[in-house]
């Protein structure tokens, strides 16, 4: 007879959860200091100004702005910059792409946190949530 047992307990995660908008936002800024540091300037052709969403009062219109803002950013850094010997840069850019790609980043259904990658938001009910890291 063969005996499964599952532990329920719930550990807070060890970081703040972000909305899609501030998790982007974070994402541009670690690729436009990776550059400055591995290549000392940013060059013009790339536009590093990174736009205010939280003006912004439909959030769906928030997002979509600075996912565009990031797509078109990591496009002109790789057609203007050369990035193969660049390696933080190139890891924050596929780490940016990753995320980007997720399916369920955008409905914020997955990834919550640059910081703890598995945390989650869980329900107790429908009115009781909590933020929760998975811990292997």
């Amino acid at each position: 007879m063969a005996l499964l047992t599952i532990d329920a307990t719930h550990a807070k995660a060890n970081t703040m959860k972000l909305v899609p908008e501030r998790i982007m936002k974070h994402l541009a800024k670690g690729i436009l200091k990776n550059i400055k540091q591995e290549s000392v300037e940013i060059p013009p052709e790339i536009n590093a100004t990174i736009p205010d969403y939280k003006g912004i009062e439909d959030h769906k219109e928030a997002k979509e702005m600075i996912k565009t803002f990031l797509e078109n950013m990591m496009t002109e850094i790789e057609n203007n910059v050369d990035i193969s010997t660049m390696a933080a840069t190139l890891k924050a850019i596929v780490q940016a792409k990753e995320v980007l790609s997720h399916e369920k980043f955008i409905i914020q259904k997955g990834l919550r946190s640059l910081v703890d990658k598995d945390a989650r938001v869980g329900y107790k009910s429908k009115t009781d949530s909590f933020f929760s890291g998975f811990r292997r």
